[in-house]
């Protein structure tokens, strides 16, 4: 750890469970119920959720030795931790090392620490994300769009430029949305506020301007036919 990555406790659990869990069925998600004997997890130790200027991460320690077990990077897409669906006490922690991810279920003996643990794993997602007001051109309407400067310590590293700038590459829809920006459908990421990097600028196309209305022509009167 470098000396001036600040590291703090977020969470702390005396005794976590890891199970080994099966593959996921169906789309529908995890059931504990299927994991076999609760009573005899495959791993008992200590959780801690972490924060450093580098990132946040989920740890699976052991209680005497500190020797770490399993790890998890959390990030606000929320992609590391998935609750179960028929107990408040057991979830799904996505397992990385060196590139490598594993799925394994973890628990808690007490609901309390259950509680504790997702409020405090889904802490980023109560960062306040701040919206300019609209300005526009005769092509489109913009707005920036500011990240509270902790937020981006948790976005995943492939949302940044290569380079290790620290700069966001343009995000897809679907990116920024997952990291809990939210707008009307239609706008789209252009540019990164480069000194600011926790400063995006959004564009959408306005709407073709309405033609106005063409008075209809009048009909023209049949010319009478000569008389013979």
């Amino acid at each position: 750890m470098e000396d001036d990555d600040i590291e703090s406790i977020l969470f702390i659990c005396r005794e976590a469970m890891v199970f080994k869990i099966p593959p996921r069925q169906s789309n529908a998600g995890y059931r504990a119920a299927e994991w076999g004997d609760l009573g005899s997890p495959l791993w008992k130790g200590r959780m801690r959720i972490i924060e450093r200027n580098s990132g946040c991460s989920i740890r699976l320690e052991d209680s005497q030795t500190g020797e770490v077990f399993a790890q998890a990077p959390y990030d606000v897409t929320g992609l590391s931790v998935e609750a179960v669906l028929d107990s408040s006490r057991y979830f799904v922690l996505r397992a990385e090392d060196q590139g490598r991810k594993a799925y394994i279920g973890v628990g808690f003996a007490e609901r309390a620490e259950s509680f504790d643990f997702i409020t405090i794993s889904q802490y980023p997602l109560h960062y306040r994300i701040h919206y300019s007001d609209r300005y526009s051109d005769d092509d489109y309407e913009y707005r920036h769009v500011i990240l509270p400067k902790p937020l981006l310590k948790l976005i995943p590293k492939t949302y940044f430029e290569p380079d290790d700038s620290g700069v966001l590459r343009i995000l897809s829809e679907s990116e920024w949305r997952g990291i809990g920006i939210t707008q009307s459908l239609g706008w789209e990421h252009y540019e990164v506020h480069a000194p600011e990097p926790h400063v995006l600028l959004f564009r959408r196309a306005k709407a073709p301007a309405a033609q106005p209305a063409r008075a209809p022509l009048a009909a023209s009167k049949p010319t009478a036919k000569a008389r013979k």
